[in-house]
């Protein structure tokens, strides 16, 4: 075999079998060179084949990373091949392939950090890196992933009090490793398995929440089911895997119902009695401002209606201050005389009023 001007020894297998193996770092310099094979024997045959270099930046990452419950870890990530100019992207965090956040790296020369303190279960998931590495004007980018699994005892995600003929205690919880039974405690009672203390665990498909995103996973929920007797009731559960115990701790109210998803009768009795009260407050405003509108109506229409003059300019009244009448006695009144005006009495005459009324104004 020669290829970049190298001869190569073939090596002999079982069934006649023949291989030709060479191997070379190469460079960018190398891209389109052509590598031929020739073998020959009783009859000979060639073949070659055409080198295509990537000039993409060649990433390491580490491998799978387990890092214990609370405890720190780093991932790092380191870019090598002809690079004339180069650079990190921020580490990207995805669990089962939903983002969960970015994270940039602390870089050092071609290596870029990323570190976790304190481990918990949001840190599980997927974490990729990606560098970049400019060729000439090209741009190349490259990524390299790597996994995070914390282990740790079992994680609480949710409980749950729920209330009706009897009350049924619930928690919903992740682990990495199948849990082992699961033990509830009244005080320092451990409680049997039993009718009166009826407990089950099983899978469940919890919603949890890593770093603000809501997503669901599998996990687990333990139930204790007990009689509506007590008036308080204590609690604590331990659960347990192979990484340690977690305790989680439950305290019953039956006179609150405190975490019922039952229909609270009392808060139901006081809502109705809210809405009954401001019903009334409404009918008696509108009862208040219908009567004040009719007072209102009929006032306006029993008001009096006066006839008043209006001036008139063009001709000046003037009027007598001095009465035409002498008193002369009780009931009698006598015109006084005078020269300028006679005075006639027509007792059964009506008295006739000028057609034209318009010099009177209503006024209300």
């Amino acid at each position: 075999m020669q290829c970049l001007d190298r001869i190569v020894q073939t090596s002999e297998r079982e069934n006649n079998t023949y291989v030709a193996k060479f191997s070379k770092m190469v460079t960018s310099l190398d891209n389109g060179t052509k590598c031929s094979c020739k073998a020959s024997g009783v009859i000979t045959k060639s073949s070659s084949i055409k080198l295509h270099v990537n000039r993409a930046p060649i990433l390491d990452i580490n491998d799978k990373i387990f890092c214990n419950n609370t405890d720190s870890v780093i991932i790092s990530c380191t870019i090598s091949g002809e690079m004339s100019e180069f650079g990190f992207s921020p580490f990207e965090h995805r669990f089962h392939g939903t983002f969960i956040r970015s994270e940039a790296g602390n870089v050092t020369g071609n290596i870029s950090f990323l570190s976790i303190d304190s481990c918990n279960y949001e840190d599980n998931g997927e974490y990729i890196c990606e560098a970049w590495n400019k060729d000439s004007q090209q741009m190349l980018h490259q990524k390299s992933f790597t996994s995070v699994t914390v282990n740790g005892p079992p994680v609480e995600i949710d409980k749950i009090i729920t209330i009706d003929k009897a009350v049924t205690l619930s928690v919903k919880f992740l682990s990495v490793k199948r849990p082992y039974n699961p033990r509830w405690f009244y005080k320092t009672m451990l409680l049997p398995n039993s009718t009166q203390y009826f407990q089950n665990m099983s899978k469940d498909v919890l919603v949890i929440r890593m770093y603000g995103k809501i997503l669901t996973h599998n996990g687990y929920i333990a139930n204790l089911t007990v009689s509506n007797d007590y008036a308080i009731f204590k609690c604590y559960l331990l659960i347990d895997n192979e990484y340690g115990t977690t305790k989680m701790e439950f305290e019953f109210n039956n006179h609150d119902n405190v975490g019922s998803n039952v229909f609270n009768l009392r808060l139901f009795s006081w809502l109705s009695f809210g809405t009954i009260l401001l019903l009334i407050t409404v009918i008696l405003s509108t009862a208040l401002i219908c009567r004040h509108r009719r007072n209102s109506q009929v006032l306006t229409a029993s008001r009096a209606i006066y006839l008043a003059a209006p001036e008139n300019i063009n001709n000046v009244n003037i009027y007598d201050l001095t009465s035409p009448y002498e008193e002369i006695g009780d009931d009698y009144l006598v015109p006084t005389a005078s020269n300028n005006t006679e005075t006639s009495v027509k007792s059964d005459e009506t008295e006739e009023y000028p057609e034209d009324v318009g010099h009177y104004l209503e006024l209300e």
